[in-house]
């Protein structure tokens, strides 16, 4: 998974967070519409969203009292697998390109 993204600090108001995903394995460019990109800091669910046949999505949440932020997806035939996972951001827009 490779990954390209700048977080560090921690926000206390939304973070907006959009994006591109692409596959590495393109035959699996066709499974990207509706494919789902989640945020949770432990058992916390902040924000889930599907991705379109673009391959755009966003995600929207507010960030505060949590330190550490985990980013999976999952569908179409994939199981739940972690992105990455973060200690906060340091902008409130996150441009964050996504290669699976």
């Amino acid at each position: 998974v490779v990954v390209s993204a700048v977080v560090y600090v921690k926000a206390t108001y939304p973070v907006y967070i959009s994006g591109h995903v692409q596959f590495v394995n393109k035959t699996n460019q066709s499974k990207i519409k509706g494919l789902e990109i989640l945020a949770k800091s432990g058992d916390h669910h902040l924000a889930q969203t599907q991705v379109d046949s673009l391959g755009n999505y966003q995600l929207t949440f507010i960030p505060d009292g949590y330190n550490v932020f985990d980013f999976y997806y999952f569908g179409n035939g994939f199981d739940t697998t972690l992105i990455k996972s973060v200690k906060g951001f340091d902008d409130q827009l996150v441009e964050w390109n996504l290669t699976l």
